[in-house]
């Protein structure tokens, strides 16, 4: 049975193609997000789904950067031993919080970001997240299938031609050099 979304959050699946579409409805606290994290992955595991649209446009203000840390290093590691598949997450988010971000120099800008166990991407518009996340489905697969649990599909390409561009994507945030943080 799959756990039903808090008041401040919408979720729900797409089959065709497989997508998880998360929506914030009021801006969410750091216990919200990370609660809303374990959500989206308990729907995720129910539909073997890998693909995310995250949409957080009503957020005005950066999460701490604990958050971001926990995203990177703790929880999207864990979506992908999970899935066993690697999870593709496209974040919406307003442009003057993507500025933000990267005014509080949490990262450079970067087209995406790339490991071994996750990809992510922060975008403005929904179309743009979209298209980002189709350039991942041969080589994923869709929710039912269409590479063997655990391998890693190909790095998208770094050439001009690459469909992401960082004038309107940014990567997750990294820490800083600095001391910085969201409240600075």
């Amino acid at each position: 049975m799959l756990p039903t979304p808090p008041s401040y959050y919408a979720v729900q699946y797409q089959a065709q193609p497989p997508l998880l579409r998360g929506c914030v409805l009021r801006p969410l606290s750091a216990t919200d997000f990370t609660e809303v994290s374990e959500l989206l992955l308990a729907w995720a595991r129910h539909y073997d789904c890998p693909f995310w649209l995250l949409d957080g446009r009503v957020d005005t203000q950066p999460q701490p950067v604990d958050v971001y840390e926990w995203l990177r290093e703790e929880f999207l590691p864990r979506v992908q031993q999970s899935l066993g598949r690697i999870p593709c997450v496209a974040f919406l988010a307003q442009s003057q919080l993507w500025q933000t971000l990267n005014a509080l120099s949490y990262a450079p800008p970067a087209p995406v970001v790339l490991s071994a166990a996750y990809r992510a991407n922060w975008f403005t518009t929904e179309e743009d997240a979209l298209a980002w996340l189709a350039q991942f489905r041969p080589a994923i697969g869709g929710a039912s299938g269409g590479r063997a649990p655990g391998t890693l599909p190909p790095l998208p390409s770094e050439s001009p031609d690459d469909p992401v561009q960082p004038t309107r994507a940014a990567a997750i945030p990294e820490r800083a050099e600095s001391s910085r943080t969201a409240n600075d």
